[in-house]
């Protein structure tokens, strides 16, 4: 009995020890376990942080890229208006010389068709007015073979004048651009100075304020009197300079 009492005893104490022993290593569990909650929940916090601030930035951004966006739009139909403006004004610009030189035009058929001074021999140079043709290196017959060629320009020179002119041919009028050169007057067919219709060499300017403020005669050396008109005065008293220069 003894004996099976010490045995007893023993195993009690064995059983105790390990009693023991699994109780430490559940504190050590536990202990563990929250020390990992905490890290977690640190951590969740964390990320949470971040995930806030990651949106709040995400929603500035939006909202900024909201803003250009619309000032982007604002700009493009402000754009779009003035270019739509301005080619309304050129539009409107264009129409009204259109108007003006029809209406030029017309006067001007009128006139020539009514006015019974500019036939021939009636419209004299004044006397005060009247000068020798100088003598000059270079003849309207030289230089038209110089400037008609099909691929070559007039070379461009500080005394040319050039522009638009209407010429009297018959009883009506024909728009042409006109180059001043080498003391002759050149007629092409545009602005391009890629062909010369015709040349003639000058000799005298008249201007005739009473049938139109930018209508002149030219005579040439042949004894042509030729009949242009300019779009006003202005522009009369541009070729007439430019004409007696030459």
């Amino acid at each position: 009995i003894n004996a099976e009492y010490m045995g007893t005893v023993r195993h009690e104490k064995t059983l105790r020890k390990k009693l023991a022993q699994a109780k430490e290593w559940s504190a050590s569990i536990q202990s563990d376990l929250q020390e990992a909650k905490e890290r977690l929940l640190a951590d969740e916090h964390l990320i949470s942080e971040k995930v806030r601030s990651n949106q709040q930035e995400h929603d500035a951004l939006m909202e900024e890229n909201y803003r250009l966006e619309g000032h982007l739009l604002e700009q493009i139909a402000l754009q779009r208006e003035k270019r739509l403006i301005a080619r309304q004004q050129r539009e409107e610009q264009e129409q009204q010389q259109d108007q003006c030189e029809e209406q030029l035009a017309c006067e001007l058929q009128q006139k020539l068709k009514e006015a019974t001074a500019l036939d021939a021999g009636s419209v004299q140079v004044p006397s005060s007015m009247a000068q020798p043709v100088r003598p000059r290196p270079v003849t309207a017959r030289n230089t038209l073979e110089q400037f008609s060629g099909s691929s070559r320009h007039v070379p461009e020179d500080p005394s040319h004048h050039s522009g638009w002119l209407l010429k009297a041919v018959g009883e009506s009028w024909e728009k042409a651009w006109f180059v001043i050169a080498e003391g002759a007057l050149f007629c092409f067919e545009n602005d391009q100075w890629l062909k010369v219709l015709q040349c003639w060499e000058l000799v005298q300017i008249q201007s005739l304020p009473d049938y139109h403020e930018g209508a002149f005669i030219v005579y040439t050396s042949d004894e042509a009197q030729l009949l242009f008109c300019a779009q006003n005065a202005h522009s009369c008293a541009e070729w007439a300079s430019a004409l007696k220069r030459s």
